[in-house]
């Protein structure tokens, strides 16, 4: 089982699962750091967070929380 235990240096030991979505999510196309632990391993993923505006399937809108 994957955690996110860093998003972008910041730990998330202790924040809920909004307040790591809040970390995760920003302006489209705006660099984001993960730090992945799997059992012992331990990673680090950088990303280009999503544009929204391109999810244009209406069940997977509201699976990421966006407003139809």
């Amino acid at each position: 089982r994957d955690r996110i235990v860093a998003v972008d240096g910041i730990p998330t030991s202790g924040l809920t699962k909004e307040e790591c979505y809040d970390l995760i999510v920003g302006s489209p196309n705006t660099p984001v750091t993960l730090s992945i632990r799997r059992g012992s391993n331990f990673k680090v993923h950088t990303m280009n967070r999503m544009d929204f505006t391109e999810l244009l399937d209406p069940s997977v809108r509201r699976a990421y929380g966006v407003n139809l």
